[in-house]
């Protein structure tokens, strides 16, 4: 970034050029239009939308597009490993479409880009629908891909005015890093914000806390806990300095536009920071290594002349003051605030299946899938017999609560007292109902038969990752071995002493017989994982998260796909109880 009026030209026509996209494709504003025209069928409102698209591509060549090489490879680097995730997901047993044709469509587009740049913004419209790829995980490379896609589209109106706006890729390159800087910044802001001071993080969090929680969740499971328990008490020595290491290569984000050199770097080291945090948990952000990954080959394939436009202590100030102005104020895009304290304590629901034979299953996320997400993490919390004080994997936001469980320890009588102060119990018999008719219906439609799986079981290695890798336990895993007569729902918290896990509380809160009269009930798609987010920290605020004065934001404005879920989530209602 320069100092020049066109440089500050070419960032204002660039982020306005991707707030249009934003708006019209990832809020679906044109969809929606569609909608407010009475076109009801789905495929004909994306044929309409990608139409002129197609049309286009002929003519919209790369020829005109300044460092295209480059450019071009990241849009097809990006959306193919997209396309990857999108397509291979399992299909819903219970509503059974398949989605063939949006799946060809979207190949076709991915391969489309080699030739033309429309190819892109039609990528860019199926993942978001009908896939529905803004979720959590996904946010940053859609992103990466949604400001590319601005990119061309703005450069391409620049030159049918022949005007100087947009013609070199250098603005694109710096709104990328920014974009990128913005998902790490935010989270050590977020560090900062759980205090009490702005270092606390860092030096008193308990990373190995983070290591015992997720074995108890179903990370790990396939070693021994005597093998497992050596790997926390090597992080319970370590884990200060891999804290604070964390905490310096997101606070010192902005850097990455200092010099290209710097740039490569941070993104080589935010790439293993997410392997680090998935040996450790289980939580595996494969698509953002992918993206940090295509970022500095992108950066290394610049010529020096554009990267020593990118590249300077003005563009790390401006960086800086574009995302206080913008995103890290809800702006334009928003990035999430992945902050909180690791406890030794879980509370989670647990998932059985009985087979006919009578065999017990543990029925894990990954089988869940197109939920595999939502299984992995806090889902049916609304039917958890006592009050929740922690979040997924034992997270708090609160100091004071922190310190009260490490206090409590193993015993229930202490954690009860800790439950009575910050413990909330939320209840929705609309969220309830319709999940325990969703899994009659779901395992009624596998014993069917019923098609689930988009690869043949000879490429199921083929299948893209989940992000929640929970997929042992105690029982071995359902896969489908034989019919299910039976599934169990059982509540269980555990806590981390130390030396082993202590198993707190164990209670089973439901059976269903699965039988023909499941094909009787009513039941709509399960709620998204951000909906239950929401419900969570809506009702916890103020108990196990202090949100400050613009938390309420992130709370509440759904950062996933804003058509997705169900809207029975709304008539929760918090109740605080000691169980």
């Amino acid at each position: 970034m320069q100092a020049t009026l066109t440089s500050f030209a070419n960032l204002i026509v660039l982020t306005l050029g991707y707030w249009l996209l934003e708006l019209t494709i990832h809020q679906e504003a044109l969809t929606k239009f569609l909608d407010w025209a009475g076109v009801q069928a789905t495929r004909l409102k994306t044929l309409l939308i990608v139409a002129p698209l197609i049309v286009l591509s002929p003519v919209w060549t790369w020829a005109n597009v300044p460092e295209f090489q480059t450019i071009r490879f990241a849009a097809i680097f990006v959306s193919a490993f997209l396309t990857w995730k999108a397509t291979t997901k399992d299909i819903d047993p219970v509503f059974g479409d398949s989605q063939s044709l949006e799946r060809f469509a979207l190949f076709a587009a991915v391969i489309g880009i080699w030739w033309s740049p429309a190819c892109v913004l039609i990528a860019a419209f199926l993942l978001t629908t009908p896939f529905a790829l803004w979720e959590h995980h996904s946010t940053l490379p859609m992103r990466v891909l949604l400001a590319i896609s601005a990119f061309l589209f703005t450069a391409w109106g620049a030159s049918l005015f022949a005007t100087p706006i947009l013609s070199d890729s250098s603005i694109l390159w710096f709104f990328v890093l920014t974009i990128q800087i913005s998902h790490y910044l935010i989270t050590a802001l977020a560090k900062i914000w759980l205090g009490p001071k702005w270092y606390s993080w860092a030096l008193d969090n308990r990373l190995h806390h983070l290591a015992a929680t997720s074995y108890s969740w179903g990370w790990g499971r396939f070693l021994p806990w005597s093998t497992w328990s050596r790997g926390i008490r090597f992080l319970r020595v370590a884990e200060k300095p891999m804290q604070i290491g964390a905490f310096a290569i997101e606070l010192l984000s902005p850097l990455a536009l200092l010099h290209p050199l710097l740039g490569i770097g941070f993104c080589l080291g935010w790439s293993a920071f997410h392997l680090g945090v998935f040996a450790v948990s289980g939580l595996l952000f494969w698509d953002w290594i992918l993206t940090d990954l295509a970022i500095a080959a992108a950066l290394v394939m610049l010529p020096e002349a554009v990267t020593a436009q990118i590249f300077s202590p003005f563009s790390v100030f401006i960086s800086l003051i574009f995302m206080a102005l913008l995103p890290l104020r809800h702006k334009l895009w928003k990035p999430m605030p992945l902050g909180w304290w690791d406890t030794p304590f879980t509370q989670r629901m647990h998932w059985v299946a009985i087979g006919e034979s009578g065999t017990r299953y543990g029925i894990y996320n990954n089988f869940m899938c197109p939920n595999e997400r939502l299984y992995g993490k806090v889902h049916a919390c609304f039917l958890a017999p006592v009050a929740g004080m922690t979040y997924h994997l034992g997270e708090v936001w609160k100091h004071d609560l922190r310190d009260a469980l490490r206090a409590a320890g193993p015993d229930l009588e202490k954690l009860n007292q800790v439950r009575e102060r910050y413990g909330v119990l939320p209840r929705s018999p609309e969220l309830e109902t319709n999940h325990l008719n969703y899994l009659r219906k779901f395992f009624h439609a596998v014993n069917q038969g019923q098609r689930k799986r988009v690869l043949p079981s000879w490429l199921s290695w083929l299948k893209a990752p989940g992000d929640q890798v929970f997929y042992w336990g105690e029982l071995p895993a359902f896969t489908g071995q034989e019919k299910v007569r039976q599934v169990s729902l059982h509540y269980r918290e555990e806590y981390f002493d130390g030396q082993r896990l202590c198993r707190i509380l164990d209670e089973c809160v439901v059976k269903l017989d699965i039988d023909s009269s499941a094909e009787t009930l009513a039941c709509q798609p399960e709620p998204s994982p951000k909906q239950i987010d929401d419900l969570l920290l809506g009702l916890a605020n103020g108990k196990i998260i202090d949100l400050p004065n613009f938390g309420d934001g992130y709370v509440h404005g759904n950062d996933g796909h804003p058509r997705v879920g169900n809207s029975t989530i709304e008539h929760a209602q918090p109740q605080n109880s000691s169980g």
